[in-house]
């Protein structure tokens, strides 16, 4: 289930809470460091479909709606699922790649308030035969300021394909100031993971490694995950989160 507001202490509202308070603590830092419109936007992608990057996406949305200080739009891009929109009971409609196509539209237009404080959804738009290529535009640049001009302490979360699934995960990155790789425990190939991270999403000022299995515990297949992409690891830790390299890894 999502961690929604006033549903009460659980172990997946603590581990939500855990990831998005180092997203918001490096967002901050880039903030201060001058990064403009990448100190307000995250990436969440994975590999490959069905590895749970909507559910995490929905529930780091959620969480960071529950901040005093901050508001989230969660961007669906995933334009051939639309699996924000569908999850959440919200209609499609046209959306960001709208907005980069065609001046005449403003894409604050297209943000629609739900019930929660502080959550907002945008449609990624109807989808294209060049979405890529809209998104690695000059215009979409200026779409996204448009989307955070106004509001210092917005966060725009993107929810986009699998990274070797389409190539819009790769474009979204180089807008993205900080990203979120969610991997399916004891499920995925480490080559995958090692494919997906091979790219332009790698780049990022900070890359999570997101273990989706709702109230997990570490396994053999962790650590054996964690040696072959980032070169050792010890996975046996008390809590939901660890380092390797500085990278964030959330089982």
């Amino acid at each position: 289930g999502f961690a929604t507001p006033g549903a009460g202490p659980s172990a997946q509202v603590e581990e939500f809470r855990l990831a998005k308070r180092q997203l918001l603590e490096q967002s901050a830092d880039l903030r201060r460091q001058g990064a403009g419109l990448e100190a307000q936007t995250i990436l969440v992608t994975s590999a490959l479909p069905g590895e749970g990057k909507t559910f995490c996406a929905i529930n780091l949305a959620l969480s960071i709606a529950a901040e005093k200080d901050s508001e989230v739009v969660l961007v669906d891009l995933d334009l051939a699922r639309s699996s924000v929109l569908s999850t959440l009971g919200l209609p499609s409609g046209p959306g960001l790649v709208d907005a980069i196509a065609d001046a005449r539209y403003n894409v604050r237009d297209f943000v629609m308030q739900t019930d929660v404080q502080g959550l907002s959804v945008l449609s990624g738009g109807r989808p294209t035969s060049s979405d890529a290529e809209y998104l690695a535009s000059a215009r979409a640049r200026t779409v996204l300021e448009q989307l955070v001009e106004g509001h210092p302490n917005r966060i725009v979360l993107f929810d986009t394909p699998p990274v070797l699934a389409a190539s819009i995960a790769v474009e979204v990155a180089k807008l993205s100031g900080q990203a979120i790789l969610v991997v399916k425990a004891e499920e995925t190939a480490g080559s995958a993971v090692q494919d997906a991270a091979g790219n332009d999403v790698a780049t990022l000022a900070s890359t999570s490694v997101t273990n989706n299995v709702p109230n997990s515990t570490p396994t053999a297949a962790c650590p054996a995950l964690v040696n072959d992409i980032f070169g050792g690891a010890d996975c046996s830790f008390p809590t939901s989160l660890t380092h390797v390299n500085g990278t964030l890894y959330f089982v």
